[in-house]
């Protein structure tokens, strides 16, 4: 997958949380040796979020996430939280 086809599955993805009525914080932050796609307010809680596109259904997103990306979600994360406290 290209970098260009990620970023349009993330412009999407943000399309259509603003269209569901969510606040969008921020798109592609790094930190902590991380990047979170989107991080967004819905329903008074923080949500970061990972886009995953596929040009096929035969694997599940969120079974794509391994836990050395699971590990650098969370550090982007804390670190998120840290900049904003």
């Amino acid at each position: 997958m290209s970098l260009a086809r990620g970023r349009q599955w993330e412009a999407q993805a943000t399309a259509e949380l603003l269209f569901l009525g969510w606040t969008i914080l921020e798109t592609n932050f790094y930190g902590g040796g991380g990047e979170i796609d989107i991080v967004a307010i819905r329903n008074g809680c923080l949500w970061f979020v990972e886009v995953k596109g596929r040009e096929w259904l035969d694997e599940r997103a969120l079974e794509s996430i391994g836990p050395k990306k699971k590990t650098l979600l969370a550090k982007a994360a804390a670190a998120y939280l840290q900049q904003t406290d």
